[in-house]
This record gives structure tokens, C-alpha cells and sequence, in this order.
């Protein structure tokens, strides 16, 4: 591809319309890592999956010059931010895949995207935020869906239903940490940076387990958390690749779109995921949401909803608009005006 060409496609996938569908695509089949993870749950550990994952997605960003200047601009200062931040979202994954072993996909999402609520309370004390009324009033709505969805005293109550919202607050604490340092490292090494922290996360993890051979506890979620080493199949390789190309994809356009278009007009797209969740988990397992669940998810994703358009009606700046990254508040304008300023802003890559 010649310079021109470059230049001609970059210029095309900066096209509002353009950003905005590819964005729109990637979050479609963002569940899709979800469900197949879910689906290797039953033979590879978490730590297998994870480092492998790692070692491919890493395998593929290196390969993208960009990434080797990225990583370069990073001192050891930064590193250590990175580490932390990192490690935070290790936390998040492992604390969301663990209950996929047990729990329905939608269900564990729905918890999760409680993150924004959780979120907006934490920064009240860390950040000196005020919790106006309607913010609260969509915390409450937001959490009386999950509620409504764990059902706490009822026979269906699991403790694996508390993972999902351990994974909500590691990941507040992740996007927290981001908001003060997204600025001092490029997209491309803050993702590289990710991955190789799940690399050698995995790796430590599996290790681990090698040299010590626990014993097991009963139940599934300690059986894919403590699993020894399963060579992968072909089949489960051609997933994993599958699993890192889409997180890799979902990089890029989220980095395109927020690169291109303004924040508030495309952090209501994000809450695609929920609904996309249902029907992966429909075409994979048959598995349908009961009338419970489907009021629990309703309210968490009118809450989520809800507190995006107010924060977009007082043009104040939001830590997250969503459980994946921060929002840039705007009026309302038709779509040709949500071209972003020079003081563009750049997400980070949320899915893990």
C-alpha cells in the first residue's frame, strides 16, 4: 500500500459515519471473546487462556511499527503506573471470566456494567466529584437491578455472583488510574503494555500450579481457576486466535471512533454489548434470560443510559460514561458537528 493509499483510508475511516459503524461492529462481536472463553472454561484454565491470548495479541501489535516507537517514549516511571493500572484490569478479567463457569454470560454482564455507577461513587472521595440527585437516583436504579438479578435469600443465589462486582470495582479503579495517566503513554504501548502483563500473569499463574499441584475444591469456578496445563487443541488455538483478534479489533476502532467523533455521541453505541450478549449466548447455548433477569438488565442498562444523557445536558466530563472509558460531554448537535477538537480525546481499550 503506497503513501497516498494510506492517506486515502485513514482519511475514510476518519468519516464520523464510517467510525461510528465500524465501532458499532466491534461491539456487536465483542461478546463473541465472552462466550468462546466461556465455552474453553469447561477443559483450559483461566491462566492458559490468558497467557496464550496474550502471547498472540502481543505477537500481532508488535508487529505494528507504530508500537515499537510508542514503547520506546515509555521511562521507568510510567512503566510503574502501567503495572498498577495494569494489574488492576488482570483483577477485572479474572474476577469476570471466573463466574462464567457457572453463571450465564448476560447475567455476569449486566453486574458488570455496573462499573460507571461504582465509578461515579468512587470519585466522590478520590476525585472530589459531587453526587448530584440524578446521579444517584441512577446508582440506586442500577443497583436495584442487580440486586434483582442475584436475588440475595432466594434458592437461586450463588457467591459467584459477587465476582462480577469485584470485577466492576477492579476495573473503577482501573479506569480511575487511566484518567491521570492517559496522557503520558501513546494507545499502541499502553495496549502492548496490557497484554504482556497478561502474558506474564498467565505464565506465573500456571507455574504456579505446576510447581505446587493443589488440591481442587469442588466446583466449577475453582476448576477453571486451579486447572493444570491442557495442551490446547487446533480448535481451541483457531479460538484463542479468534478471542485475540477481536479485543485487538475492538482497540482499534474504539481508538478511531473517540479519536474522531466526540465521546457523548458515541459512549450510548457501547451499551450495544448488553443486548449482543443475550443473543450470543442464544446462539451458543439456547440459553434465554428469564423474566427476572430481563427487568434486572433493563434497569441497569436505563441507568447507564440515563446517566450519560444527563451528564451530556450539564457538559460536565465523566471518569466513565460506561463501564469502558471515560466520556467527553458536548451539546447536542447533528452528527456532522461530534468532530472532535484539537483537544481530541483518546480512550483506552476497555475489553479484556
Amino acid at each position: 500500500m503506497t503513501s497516498n493509499d494510506q492517506n486515502s483510508f485513514m482519511e475514510i475511516m476518519s468519516r464520523p459515519a464510517v467510525a461510528i459503524g465500524f465501532f458499532i461492529f466491534a461491539m456487536a462481536v465483542i461478546p463473541l471473546n465472552d462466550s468462546l472463553i466461556k465455552l474453553m472454561s469447561d477443559r483450559l484454565s483461566i491462566f492458559e487462556i490468558m497467557a496464550i491470548r496474550a502471547a498472540i495479541a502481543l505477537f500481532i501489535v508488535m508487529l505494528v511499527p507504530i508500537t515499537w516507537s510508542s514503547i520506546a517514549k515509555i521511562n521507568f516511571i510510567i512503566w510503574l503506573k502501567l503495572l498498577g493500572r495494569g494489574f488492576c484490569l488482570v483483577g477485572a478479567m479474572l474476577f469476570f471470566f471466573l463466574p462464567l463457569a457457572t453463571l450465564s454470560l448476560a447475567d455476569t454482564t449486566a453486574i458488570f456494567f455496573t462499573a460507571p455507577l461504582i465509578i461515579s461513587v468512587m470519585s466522590v472521595p478520590l476525585l472530589g466529584e459531587q453526587l448530584g440527585l440524578y446521579r444517584i437516583m441512577a446508582v440506586v436504579v442500577g443497583l436495584v437491578g442487580v440486586i434483582i438479578i442475584v436475588k440475595p435469600g432466594s434458592n437461586t443465589f450463588e457467591l459467584a455472583y459477587l465476582l462480577p462486582v469485584a470485577s466492576a470495582v477492579s476495573y473503577s479503579a482501573f479506569q480511575l488510574i487511566t484518567r491521570y495517566i492517559r496522557n503520558e503513554a501513546e494507545v499502541a504501548a499502553m495496549v502492548a503494555a496490557q497484554n504482556l502483563i497478561y502474558l506474564v500473569t498467565g505464565v506465573v499463574g500456571v507455574l504456579l500450579i505446576f510447581l505446587f499441584n493443589p488440591q481442587i475444591p469442588d466446583g466449577q469456578i475453582w476448576q477453571f481457576l486451579l486447572r493444570p496445563w491442557q495442551t490446547p487443541s487446533w480448535t481451541e488455538l483457531g479460538l484463542l486466535v479468534v478471542t485475540a483478534v477481536i479485543v485487538l479489533n475492538l482497540s482499534v476502532a474504539s481508538t478511531n471512533v473517540y479519536s474522531n467523533v466526540e465521546a457523548t455521541f458515541v459512549a450510548p453505541f457501547e451499551y450495544i454489548a448488553l443486548p449482543m450478549v443475550v443473543m450470543w449466548e442464544i446462539v451458543m447455548w439456547n440459553d434465554w434470560p428469564d423474566l427476572i433477569s430481563w427487568i434486572g438488565i433493563g434497569m441497569i442498562l436505563a441507568s447507564g443510559i440515563f446517566m450519560i444523557y444527563r451528564e451530556n445536558y450539564r457538559k460536565k466530563t465523566l471518569v466513565s460514561s460506561i463501564p469502558m472509558r471515560a466520556s467527553v460531554t458536548n451539546a447536542t448537535a447533528p452528527i456532522d458537528d461530534y468532530l472532535v477538537t484539537d483537544d481530541k480525546y483518546e480512550p483506552i481499550p476497555w475489553c479484556f
